[in-house]
């Protein structure tokens, strides 16, 4: 059992002030550009922030997995702070277009959002899933790495193909891709 002491609590605090500190890092790294020290220094202070998680009394494992969580919880945080929840006009949209911005996807028949929302969910999954089993049962390595491949590509898979389906504007193709994927993995997988 984990005693909730002074030492707990200054644990706590380091732990999330290094996930804190490392977003902020972070994002001035990227709002300046070229700031390649501060991108260094902020991973390494998300870093750093194993020790105080793993004073708070949790395993190892446990602090590296809230020193991956925390810097999460701080960068949504400033997410939503920083977030412009205003309604934009037709007059910044035009200066937008104007200045070479890329326009949204434009609404579309209510067939199109269905069909999106299919290719970005169970179809994606579905290609996702098929290229994970045929690297779990036809790559040339150890049975091991194997599965822990298979493991890491579906999520990275249906993630990459979710976003793909929601941007494309032509559906057909990205189904087209999806289909031929999910047919040559599960045909490699059949071999």
């Amino acid at each position: 059992m984990i005693g909730v002491g002074p030492a707990f609590v200054l644990a706590l605090i380091l732990g999330a002030a290094c996930a804190v500190a490392g977003v902020g890092l972070l994002r001035t790294a990227w709002l300046r550009r070229g700031g390649g020290w501060r991108i260094a220094a902020g991973w390494a202070v998300i870093g750093c922030g194993v020790i105080g998680w793993r004073g708070s009394g949790a395993g190892w494992d446990k602090a590296v997995a809230l020193a991956a969580l925390a810097p999460i919880l701080a960068a949504f945080a400033l997410l939503i702070w920083k977030a412009d929840f205003t309604v934009k006009s037709r007059k910044t949209r035009s200066v937008k277009a104007a200045c070479g911005a890329e326009p949204p996807l434009r609404a579309g028949p209510l067939w199109q959002g269905v069909a999106r929302t299919l290719l970005a969910g169970p179809v994606a999954g579905a290609t996702a899933v098929s290229l994970a089993a045929a690297t779990a049962l036809r790559a040339p390595w150890p049975e091991a790495d194997r599965l822990v491949a298979a493991v890491f590509i579906a999520p990275v898979a249906w993630a990459a193909a979710g976003v793909w389906a929601t941007t494309d504007a032509r559906l057909l193709r990205v189904g087209l891709v999806f289909c031929v994927v999910a047919a040559g993995a599960i045909g490699l997988a059949r071999l």
